[in-house]
């Protein structure tokens, strides 16, 4: 069993059709006030 599993679907309507290119999502920590990124 994964540990994480994401699932996302993004609708979008257009007039005309339209072609669809590769996507590509990238995913890491978010450094803030209380906490900073050593690594990833």
């Amino acid at each position: 069993m994964p540990l994480l599993t994401i699932r996302h679907l993004t609708e979008y309507s257009y007039r005309q059709p339209v072609a669809f290119g590769e996507h590509r999502i990238m995913m890491g920590p978010r450094e803030s006030y209380g906490q900073r990124l050593v690594s990833a």
